[in-house]
């Protein structure tokens, strides 16, 4: 007898959780289980042409050469002949068809433009642009796991 009132409980919470309805035909359902998460955009909500700003990001450029690496665990900046800059993590913030980090002296700004580096066939999905204690460096940029997988 007591499951009956435990029934009746459950039974008028489901009533009340219920929305009402106008209709007095069950109407056929078409659309997805309730539990089914909705249809979003398949690209992350901090991206910028495809590319997830909050993965590793490598910028590179040539006529200098340098790179730049942006990751959760830090950014660090290279050229050849000249000792590393490390520096602690920042996120970009991202705009309409750019995204942008500014750290010290060190600005990054990603245009979601495709980008040749000029010396392979590779096709880099963002341009680069690294400005550093006012020296402007141009370049492109991918997630830094794509140029790994390239490697040999």
């Amino acid at each position: 007898m007591q499951h009956m009132g435990y029934l009746a409980i459950a039974l008028i919470c489901l009533t009340a959780c219920s929305p009402a309805s106008t209709d007095t035909a069950p109407a056929e359902d078409n659309s997805e289980p309730a539990s089914a998460p909705a249809k979003v955009s398949a690209l992350p909500a901090h991206s910028l042409n495809g590319v997830d700003l909050d993965q590793p990001l490598t910028l590179l450029g040539t006529e200098p050469f340098w790179s730049v690496t942006a990751s959760p665990s830090g950014i660090v900046f290279k050229r050849p002949d000249e000792a590393d800059i490390t520096l602690s993590a920042a996120p970009f913030t991202a705009m309409a068809d750019t995204a942008e980090l500014r750290h010290d002296e060190l600005t990054m700004t990603l245009t979601a433009t495709t980008c040749s580096d000029g010396m392979s066939d590779r096709a880099y999905p963002l341009t680069a642009q690294v400005t550093y204690k006012g020296k402007i460096m141009q370049g492109c940029a991918a997630p830094t796991s794509d140029l790994q997988a390239d490697r040999p």
